[in-house]
C-alpha cells in the first residue's frame, strides 16, 4: 500500500487539486498530504448531487481525478464527463472480466490513464490469455500490477490452452511469473518490433530466420514470438535451449498445429511491441530491412502495413506487390505481379501502394492489428494475407510496398506468370481449399477490391501487358497528345520548353522525335507526370484546352445581354451546406434569368486519371466546369504555398475569365482553387463577393477546432496542431495567412459572413469591418416546410427531444446522450437522425444506459416534414463555431424550437426562451438541465413553437443576391449596410 501511495503523491505534486470518488478507504487520507494539493472526497457520484453546480465546478476543474474502484468509474461515466487531465483508478479486487471491459469502455472514449494501480494479493480468472491481456494494457498504459498472483479455476482450463510460455508445464505459477517477468522487463526497456513466427519443422530456416533478425536488430529493443505447432524434427528442443540464454524470445507450444491466422493471432496476442513484423520462418532478413520499416511508419502516420522486396535465392523477385486482374485464361484473380523479374528494375524498386501484399514478411502497428481485429479465422492456409490489408485499407489506411525492406524467401519458384491458373487455382473443384478461400475473400470484398493489375502496368510502361484494351487505347491517346504538345510549343518558339518534355518522355530532342515511330514501352506515367508539370511551370496550356474546348467557345460566343454570373465552389454533387447552397442558387439564377458557369474542385474522375482533368457539362442551366485529379481530394492543409497560388487552376481560370467575362465573380470557396483567383478576378477590373461556408481563411483544416476543442481565437499558430505539426512550414503558412488577409482586405469588393459571429472571427483575424456584411442564408429545402402543419398546439408523453443532420463529434451529439442519462425514460424520448460513423455511434451506446437513445438513421429532405411531426423539440448541439447550420432555419420552418449552444451563428436565429433555448457549450449537465425546466413546463415548448417563424424564402434570399449584382456594377453601395440580410428583423 505505502509504494502505492508513493507513485500517487509523486504524479500528482504541483496540482492544484485532487478529487476521489469511490468508498473511503486508508490510502484516501494519504493521498494530497505531501503536496501542496487540495484534496476533495465525494463518497458517490448519482444523478441528485451531479446538478449541484459547485459539484460539477470542482470536478471539471480538477487536475488530478480518482477512481477508487472500476465500478465507481463506470458508474461516474453515466453522469460526468470525464474533462479532468489526469486520471487514475485503483483496483481493489475486482473481477477480472469487470476490468476488462471498462478498460474497452475508457479505450473507446480515449481517455488517458495517468495511472491505473492493482490492489490485490490474488485474482482469480478462467483463461489465462485473457489476464495477460489485461496486465499488459495496464501496464503499457503507465499503470502498475504489484504483488499479484493469477489463480485458474482448473487444471482442466489451463490444458485447453494448449499453449505455455518457456516450457510444456501447465503450472500455474511458472505461466504467471513468465507473464509478470516480459511485462515488467519490457516496460522499462519498451519493446520497438514484436516478430511473430509460425513454424512447423524445417529447423534450418528457422535458425537463419532468427540469425538475420539479430543481424539486423542489433542497436532496437525487439521481442521474437515463435509459435510451434507440434513440430517434431527437434525445433521444441532447440526452441527451449534459446529460452534459456535468450530472454528476448517467447515460445507458444501447440500441442496440435494451427493454421495460419490462428498461428499469428497467437503470437500478436503475446507481443507487446509497437509495431508487429509477421515472417515465414523461411525469410532471411535483409540488414537495415527493420530501420527502414521503422522509418516510414514514423514518416508517415497513414501508412498501417508494410510489406517486403522478397527474392528467390537465385535473385529474381518473389514478391513486389499483389495485384488484382486478369490472367491469360480470363479469369480474375489475385496474383504477384513482375515474378521472377530482374530485383534491379524500376518497376520493382518503387515504394507504393497495393491494394494487398504478402504475409511472407508483413509489417503492420500493433494498435493497428488490434483495431481490425487481427487475421481472420476463417480462412484456412490462404487469403489471410489479402485480407488483412483489405481490412487495413478499409479503416482508411495505406498498405505499402517499401523496397528498402528486402529479404530472401526460400519458398519453391513454383509461381511463374504465365503458369498461374494451375497454381493452386483449381477453381472448378468446389472442394479446393483454395476455392472455398477464394470465394470467402470475394464475398467479403467484391464490393471494394478494384481491378488494378492495368493501373500498375501503365504505371511502368509495361503496357504490353495491360488487358483492358479501351484504357490502352486512352493511354496511347495521351502520349499522342503530348507528342502533339510539343510541336505545337516548338511552333509557338519555345525550344528550351519542348526540349524538356521531350527529353522527360523519350530521352531524345524533339527534332529526333517520330510520332509514327516513338516507342511507347519505354514511357511509363512518371515520365508523363514530368513532362505535364513542365507545362504547368511554364504557363503553357495543352493543345487539348486549345483547341478541343466546346464550352468555352460557348463562353465566347454568349452575348445575350443578360448578366453574366461566374461562381466558385467545393463540389458539385457532393453533399453538405457549403456544396448544396451555391448549387441550389446557381439555379436559382438562371431560373431567374442570369447567365451562370460554375468553376469548382472536385475529386478524382471515373472518366480520366489525367491530372487536373477538366469535366465540362450543362445542368439545368448551369455551365459546370469542374478540375478533377488534383494532387489532394479535399483539403490540403499541409502545402500552404499551393493554396496560396496553383499555376495550372489559375491558368484555365483565367482562361474562363477572358472568354466568359462575367460582371460578376462570387466565390463561394477557394478550397482546391488557390486564393490568388481573387487577384486574378481584381487585376481584370471585375467585382466579386466571397461567401465563407467555414473558417478556411483562419484553419487550412475548416472548423478552428482541436480534438473537440474550440480554438481560443482564429489564431492558428497558438491554437492549431497542424502548426505544432509541421514547424518547417511556419513561412510556408505565414505567407498563407498573409495572403487569406490581402485577400478579404483588398481583392474583392466584399466579403459576406452568413452569420453575426463569423463576422466577429473574421475581423478578430484580420478584416477590415467595412468589408463585411453579414448576409444570412436560407436553403431550398425551406420551399416545401415553411408553413406546414407541425402539431403546433400539442406534443408527445413522454416529450421527443431530436436532433436532425449529419452525426459527427463536432456537432456535439454524444452531449445529447450524455444528458439522457440524467433524464428518466419516463418523461423523455431521444431520437437521433441523420448518417452516423460506426465507431463514434459505438462510443456513444457505450456511455448510454440509463435512457437509451434511438438511432434512426439516414434521411432525406422528403423525410423532413414527417421527422418535423415526429418529435418536439430540436437539439443541435455543435461544439465548434458552426458558421450558420442549415439545419436550425429547417427546424424553425418546421416549428420546431431549438436547443444549442450560445455559439457560432445560432444566436443570429434563435431568442433565448422565444423560439429556442440556450445552453452552456459543451456541458451536457447545462444541456439536461435545460431539458429538465422543459419537461416540468411543457407549455413553454408550445409556446416556443408558434414564435418559429422563418421572415423570408429561398427565392427572396437569391433574389437579394441579383439585388447586390446589381448595385455594386452600378455603383450604387455606400457602405456593406446596404448588403446586408438579417434574419432578425
Amino acid at each position: 500500500m505505502k509504494n502505492i501511495i508513493n507513485e500517487i503523491n509523486e504524479i500528482i505534486s504541483g496540482t492544484n487539486y485532487i478529487v476521489s470518488i469511490g468508498s473511503e478507504s486508508d490510502i484516501y487520507p494519504s493521498i494530497g498530504m505531501n503536496n501542496k494539493a487540495s484534496h476533495f472526497f465525494f463518497d458517490r457520484i448519482d444523478s441528485h448531487e451531479i446538478i449541484l453546480d459547485k459539484t460539477l465546478n470542482l470536478i471539471q476543474q480538477a487536475d488530478y481525478l480518482r477512481f477508487n474502484s472500476l465500478s465507481s468509474a463506470l458508474e461516474a461515466l453515466v453522469y460526468i464527463e470525464l474533462t479532468a487531465n489526469m486520471i487514475s483508478v485503483c483496483i481493489n479486487g475486482e473481477s477480472l472480466l469487470i476490468i476488462k471491459q471498462v478498460l474497452d469502455i475508457f479505450h473507446k472514449l480515449q481517455y488517458k490513464f495517468n495511472m491505473f494501480s492493482l490492489n490485490s494479493e490474488s485474482f482469480i480468472y478462467q483463461n489465462w490469455r485473457d489476464a495477460s491481456d489485461i496486465f499488459r494494457y495496464i501496464l503499457l498504459n503507465g499503470g502498475s500490477c504489484k504483488n499479484i498472483e493469477l489463480y485458474c479455476i482448473s487444471e482442466q482450463n489451463i490444458k485447453s490452452q494448449n499453449h505455455i510460455i518457456n516450457g510444456r508445464s501447465n503450472s500455474e505459477a511458472n505461466y504467471q511469473n513468465k507473464v509478470a517477468t516480459i511485462i515488467s522487463e519490457n516496460k522499462s526497456n519498451p519493446i520497438i518490433v514484436s516478430f511473430v513466427i509460425p513454424v512447423l519443422n524445417n529447423l534450418n530456416f528457422t535458425k537463419q530466420c532468427i540469425e538475420s533478425i539479430r543481424n539486423t536488430c542489433k542497436k532496437l529493443s525487439y521481442q521474437i514470438i515463435i509459435i510451434d505447432n507440434n513440430s517434431d524434427d527437434g525445433t521444441f528442443e532447440w526452441l527451449q535451449e534459446q529460452l534459456v540464454h535468450n530472454k528476448e524470445i517467447i515460445v507458444i507450444q501447440n500441442e496440435t498445429g494451427r493454421n495460419f491466422s490462428e498461428s499469428n493471432n497467437q503470437g500478436a496476442k503475446l507481443a507487446i511491441g509497437e509495431y508487429l513484423v509477421f515472417l515465414n520462418n523461411d525469410i532471411l532478413v535483409f540488414e537495415d530491412s527493420i530501420q527502414a520499416m521503422i522509418h516510414e511508419f514514423e514518416q508517415d502516420e497513414l501508412v498501417g502495413i508494410q510489406g517486403a522486396k522478397l527474392l528467390y535465392p537465385n535473385n529474381t523477385i518473389q514478391h513486389a506487390g499483389i495485384v488484382y486482374g486478369k490472367i491469360p485464361s480470363g479469369r480474375t484473380l489475385h496474383y504477384h505481379i513482375y515474378l521472377e523479374s530482374n530485383p534491379y528494375l524500376l518497376c520493382v524498386s518503387k515504394k507504393r501502394e497495393f491494394q494487398m501484399l504478402t504475409g511472407a514478411f508483413l509489417c503492420i502497428r500493433k494498435a493497428l492489428f488490434e483495431i481490425i481485429e487481427g487475421f481472420d479465422e476463417n480462412f484456412i492456409f490462404g487469403h489471410e494475407d489479402l485480407d488483412l490489408c483489405m481490412k487495413a485499407r478499409n479503416a482508411g489506411y495505406k498498405v505499402l510496398f517499401n523496397p528498402s525492406i528486402a529479404a530472401y524467401h526460400f519458398e519453391s519458384i513454383t509461381k511463374k506468370l504465365k503458369g498461374i491458373d494451375h497454381f493452386h487455382r483449381n477453381i472448378d473443384d468446389p472442394n479446393n481449399q483454395d476455392t472455398k478461400n477464394d470465394n470467402y475473400f470475394k464475398s467479403k470484398w467484391k464490393d471494394i477490391i478494384i481491378e488494378d493489375a492495368d493501373d500498375y502496368y501503365i504505371a511502368d510502361g509495361l503496357i504490353q501487358f495491360v488487358s483492358d484494351k479501351t484504357r490502352l487505347t486512352k493511354y496511347i491517346l495521351k502520349i499522342e497528345k503530348l507528342i502533339k504538345d510539343i510541336f505545337f510549343i516548338l511552333k509557338e518558339g519555345s525550344y528550351n520548353t519542348a526540349s524538356k518534355m521531350s527529353m522527360a518522355l523519350f530521352g531524345v530532342e524533339p527534332q529526333f522525335i517520330d510520332p509514327q515511330k516513338s516507342n511507347l514501352l519505354s514511357i511509363d506515367e512518371s515520365c508523363i507526370s514530368i513532362s505535364e508539370q513542365i507545362l504547368n511551370d511554364y504557363n503553357i496550356e495543352s493543345t487539348e484546352i486549345i483547341i478541343q474546348n466546346q464550352i468555352f467557345q460557348e463562353l465566347e460566343s454568349n452575348q445575350d445581354g443578360k448578366l453574366k454570373i461566374l461562381m466558385t465552389m467545393y463540389g458539385w454533387g457532393e453533399s453538405g451546406g457549403g456544396t448544396t447552397l451555391p448549387r441550389a442558387i446557381s439555379k436559382k439564377l438562371v431560373e431567374l434569368g442570369s447567365n451562370v458557369v460554375v468553376f469548382y474542385a472536385a475529386a478524382n474522375s471515373q472518366e480520366s486519371k489525367e491530372p487536373y482533368y477538366i469535366e465540362q457539362r450543362i445542368e439545368d442551366g448551369v455551365k459546370l466546369i469542374g478540375i478533377f485529379n488534383r494532387p489532394t481530394i479535399f483539403l490540403d492543409p499541409e502545402n500552404p504555398d499551393r493554396e496560396v497560388l496553383e499555376p495550372r487552376i489559375c491558368s484555365i481560370y483565367e482562361k474562363i475569365l477572358d472568354i466568359y467575362q462575367p460582371h460578376i465573380v462570387h466565390f463561394h470557396s477557394f478550397l482546391g482553387l488557390s486564393f490568388s483567383l481573387a487577384e486574378k478576378t481584381k487585376n481584370r477590373n471585375i467585382h466579386s463577393f466571397y461567401t465563407t461556408h467555414n473558417y478556411h481563411l483562419a484553419d487550412p483544416q475548416l472548423y478552428m477546432i482541436n480534438h473537440l476543442e474550440s480554438w481560443g481565437s482564429p489564431d492558428f499558430f497558438k491554437y492549431s496542431e497542424l502548426a505544432a505539426k509541421r514547424p518547417d512550414l511556419i513561412d510556408s503558412f505565414k505567407r498563407r495567412f498573409e495572403k487569406a488577409r490581402e485577400l478579404v482586405n483588398s481583392q474583392v469588393d466584399y466579403t459576406l459572413a452568413v452569420s453575426s459571429r463569423v463576422k466577429d472571427i473574421l475581423v478578430d483575424f484580420g478584416t477590415e469591418p467595412n468589408k463585411i456584411a453579414v448576409v444570412n442564408q436560407i436553403h431550398e429545402s425551406l420551399n416545401t416546410l415553411i408553413n406546414e402543419s407541425n402539431l403546433v398546439n400539442q406534443i408527445h408523453r413522454p416529450i421527443r427531444f431530436g436532433y436532425i443532420g449529419a452525426v459527427l463529434p463536432n456537432k456535439g451529439v454524444h452531449l445529447i446522450v450524455q444528458a439522457a442519462q440524467q433524464i428518466p425514460s419516463i418523461h423523455a424520448e431521444f431520437r437521433i437522425y441523420g448518417f452516423i460513423n460506426e465507431s463514434y455511434k459505438v462510443q456513444m451506446i457505450n456511455i448510454d444506459h440509463t435512457n437509451p437513445v434511438s438511432f434512426m438513421g439516414n434521411f432525406t429532405k422528403e423525410d423532413l416534414s414527417r421527422i418535423s411531426k415526429d418529435i418536439d423539440i430540436a437539439i443541435l448541439p455543435s461544439i465548434w463555431e458552426d458558421c450558420a447550420p442549415i439545419a436550425i432555419i429547417e427546424c424553425l420552418a418546421m416549428k420546431l424550437p431549438v436547443i444549442c449552444p450560445n455559439i457560432g451563428g445560432f444566436s443570429d436565429f434563435i431568442t433565448d426562451n422565444y423560439n429556442g433555448r440556450f445552453f452552456e457549450k459543451g456541458s451536457a449537465f447545462s444541456l439536461a438541465a435545460v431539458i429538465n425546466e422543459l419537461i416540468a413546463n411543457p407549455d413553454k415548448i408550445l409556446e416556443m413553437k408558434k414564435n418559429c417563424t422563418v421572415p423570408y424564402n429561398f427565392q427572396d434570399f437569391v433574389e437579394h443576391y441579383m439585388k447586390i449584382y446589381n448595385m455594386i456594377i452600378q455603383n450604387k453601395i455606400s457602405n456593406y449596410k446596404d448588403l446586408e440580410l438579417n434574419f432578425k428583423k
